[in-house]
């Protein structure tokens, strides 16, 4: 989706934008506010909450509909597991951050080993040690967050 916010943020224009919407959803939420919102309301909120809005925005502060708060919850706890996934992938090695962004290319350990020129035994012991500093459990998650942060990993 294309926000007019994006052409003013890229402008350097000095406005606040606050979104006026008839999506309550997540997704749009999240977008609008990446794309630089400093309010978001839905076009069910009261009179008194816009007015609320525009003054707190001319404040310096930002101001969401209430009923969106749970988003504002999700939205926290997902920026903490970020910054506790970012932290457990600085604590990676060289070699394992190339394992893991080979693995987030679907390549199997064999592909892995070839591509790098050691054993697979090694790829193993790689992922293993990946594993234990990610905290990671099961078969498929390492392949599960390889293939989430390999944009991270390249």
């Amino acid at each position: 989706m294309s926000w007019p916010s994006r052409a003013i943020q890229a402008e350097r224009l000095p406005v606040v934008i606050v979104f006026l919407n008839m999506h309550k959803d997540e997704m749009h939420f999240n977008e609008a506010l990446n794309a630089g919102a400093q309010g978001y309301l839905v076009k069910d909120s009261a009179a008194a909450d816009v007015v609320q809005c525009l003054h707190a925005v001319a404040a310096g502060q930002q101001y969401f509909s209430p009923a969106l708060s749970g988003h504002l919850l999700t939205r926290a706890r997902r920026a903490s597991e970020l910054l506790t996934e970012q932290q457990g992938l600085s604590s990676l090695s060289p070699t394992e951050r190339r394992v893991l962004a080979l693995l987030g290319e679907y390549r199997t350990s064999k592909e892995i080993a070839a591509l790098l020129g050691i054993s697979s035994r090694t790829v193993e012991n790689h992922r293993a040690h990946i594993c234990e500093k990610l905290q990671l459990r099961g078969t498929h998650a390492l392949v599960k967050f390889a293939i989430q942060h390999k944009t991270e990993l390249g």
